[in-house]
């Protein structure tokens, strides 16, 4: 086992010091839990000008290494060259991967047609699907690379939509930090409930519906205080719509007598969580997994949360579960608001739920797709 195994972040998706994407938090944790295993791990992560090898990968997901580091702004700058490229923004930096990747596995982001060049020459890959991937590559490489999937949901909506049969694709799901993310000691001071939502601001994320329920509340008189926090992050959404939804969430929140945080520091989620009693997870669409759930979950959280998609997986039976509407998330919340107890259950079976998705189950289950057959499944 002297190979490396070699994570090859997307093309849009470096590894930087402070607003690393999702992706790249995971990989450090897994990362890091390779290490601990005595694994020797790589990174392959872009920059401007090429991808660049890192071996001094960090130990965690908020302490990163000068060499695997890239300022905010060179990274942003980075995202935008790739949406913008007028023809596949990922072609060139693919053939720059094959170029440099070392010898030993590769675990490929998303990208099935990387992972499915890499395959073709020769090299070990896990296909490590945390999206729904519609390419439809995704097929073609399953003939040669081993796939891992973030969810069950993940595992069988690729299954439907690809034909990839289910022993091809392995589960691992994503974890949390259940050092950092941990309840608040002591008793919280009295005061209204307080309401969190943490996700990127996107139409689908439930933002509106949580502003509205908690408009009605207190138009009720129940008192409820909402914050509203991440980055307006849309996709595929039309830039004038983008601009009337941002009107039109703020609105609703200052209605609400809410606040819209904007993008919170990874580093600081967990004080803004454990600052708040309960979390909403309110997506309408179906999610691959949910982190920001689970972060909420551990940090004792009551979570009022929609059963779809990977979030039903993440959240199971430690959640009060509701349909994305204004009334039913407005019940949730009063319900909650009227019963410390009931509140206070929900948080604990939240976190006993979260404990179970440590980091250092998520590397023990990579470790045993690694060493299956060397990674690789044979077609």
């Amino acid at each position: 086992m002297n190979e490396p195994t070699t994570f090859v972040l997307p093309a849009d998706e470096p590894f930087v010091r402070q607003g690393a994407g999702a992706v790249a938090r995971v990989t450090a944790h897994l990362a890091s839990g390779l290490q601990g295993w005595g694994r020797p791990v790589q990174v392959v992560s872009p920059r401007l000008d090429g991808p660049v090898l890192l071996d001094d990968v960090p130990v965690t997901a908020t302490a990163w290494g000068p060499s695997a580091s890239l300022p905010v702004r060179v990274a942003r700058r980075l995202a935008r060259v790739v949406r913008r490229s007028p023809v596949d923004p990922h072609h060139r930096y693919r053939e720059q991967v094959i170029a440099v990747a070392p010898p030993g596995t590769l675990v490929v982001h998303n990208d099935a047609r990387l992972a499915q060049m890499l395959a073709a020459r020769g090299r070990n890959v896990l296909l490590w699907l945390h999206n729904l991937v519609v390419d439809d590559a995704v097929a073609e490489a399953a003939h040669a690379c081993r796939l891992v999937a973030v969810s069950d949901y993940v595992r069988h909506w690729t299954f439907e939509r690809h034909g990839v049969p289910l022993d091809r694709i392995d589960v691992v799901p994503n974890g949390v930090d259940l050092d950092l993310f941990h309840p608040r000691s002591g008793e919280r001071e009295d005061g209204p409930l307080r309401v969190v939502l943490h996700a990127r601001i996107d139409p689908n994320k439930g933002q509106l519906v949580a502003a509205r329920a908690v408009a009605s509340l207190r138009a009720r008189g129940v008192p409820v205080d909402l914050a509203v926090a991440g980055a307006l992050r849309t996709f595929g959404m039309d830039p004038a719509r983008v601009v009337t939804y941002r009107a039109e969430l703020t609105a609703a929140i200052r209605s609400a007598g809410g606040r819209l945080l904007g993008e919170v520091p990874h580093d600081a989620v967990p004080g803004l969580l454990r600052d708040h009693d309960v979390a909403l997870a309110l997506t309408s669409v179906p999610e691959p997994f949910s982190l920001a759930a689970l972060e909420a979950m551990a940090t004792g959280c009551a979570v009022v949360a929609v059963p779809a998609g990977g979030l039903a997986e993440v959240v199971g039976d430690a959640a009060r579960l509701v349909e994305p509407s204004v009334g039913e998330v407005a019940e949730a919340i009063a319900e909650l608001a009227k019963d410390p107890a009931l509140r206070a259950d929900l948080g604990r079976r939240a976190r006993k739920r979260a404990e179970a998705f440590g980091w250092e189950a998520s590397v023990a289950a990579l470790v045993r797709v690694l060493d299956a057959e060397g990674g690789v499944r044979a077609a």
